[in-house]
């Protein structure tokens, strides 16, 4: 496929995508979602695009988790204190999108969170701030410490009603 054409085909798919969804036929909008998705990474990977551009579904993405997580009781695959962990989710092995479900319940609770990889392994929970203020102390071992020993009683109670229970993850030191 030529460059030109590569992209023309993603801003097809895009459209078809949103032409689907609003017309509430949404297997045939995960169909263009999903080739838009492969057409960007192709793009990339071609080197017709420098970087990937950002996904035109990243709102409708967001606007489910938030669904999601005012819904009553989320079921994440695994304990919500796996997104604390440096080994949770399987090590990185497996869907570690539970991490962004936890941090928007926890942001719709009134703290600011912030997320990010570490390394190959995890993408984790790496700060919690209410009001400015620092949760997460700089005497927690991030990663390896249980939250259960470090956030406040308030939230873990909150992440413990809204998420289906699982055994506690053997994930901490």
């Amino acid at each position: 496929m030529n460059p030109a054409a590569l992209l023309q085909a993603m801003d097809d798919a895009e459209k078809k995508a949103v032409d689907n969804l609003a017309r509430y036929k949404f297997s045939n909008f995960g169909y263009w979602a999903a080739a838009w998705v492969k057409y960007n990474q192709l793009a990339k990977d071609m080197g017709v695009i420098e970087k990937k551009r950002p996904s035109p579904f990243k709102s409708l993405v967001e606007s489910a988790r938030e669904l999601q997580v005012s819904n009553a009781v989320v079921d994440l695959g695994g304990h919500w204190a796996e997104a604390f962990s440096k080994f949770g989710w399987g090590d990185g092995d497996n869907d570690s999108s539970g991490t962004d479900v936890v941090a928007q319940k926890i942001r719709a609770l009134g703290y600011e969170v912030v997320t990010e990889f570490w390394g190959i392994h995890n993408y984790m929970v790496r700060d919690i701030l209410k009001d400015g203020d620092m949760v997460i102390s700089d005497e927690v071992r991030l990663g390896y410490d249980n939250p259960r020993d470090y956030l406040p009683s308030e939230l873990i109670s909150a992440l413990d009603e809204a998420f289906t229970p699982y055994p506690e993850p053997a994930l901490f030191d």
